[in-house]
């Protein structure tokens, strides 16, 4: 396992992870929800995008 070939599959997976939960959680589910939840607050962006990265991190360590 080569250091570019993991960071360069960390970065893509998170890409890939962010857009996927998006689709999945965002636009996929959003109206699942709605009736149960009350004053719901956006969630921090700032804070799913590193996660993001060290769950593709995982995963590239896992498949590398």
């Amino acid at each position: 396992m080569n250091r570019r070939g993991f960071l360069t599959g960390t970065v893509i997976g998170a890409v890939v992870l962010y857009v996927v939960g998006f689709l999945v959680y965002g636009l996929a589910l959003a109206t699942a929800y709605t009736p149960t939840v009350i004053d719901r607050e956006a969630p921090l962006f700032v804070w799913i995008f590193p996660a993001q990265l060290a769950w593709s991190a995982l995963l590239a360590f896992i498949l590398f």
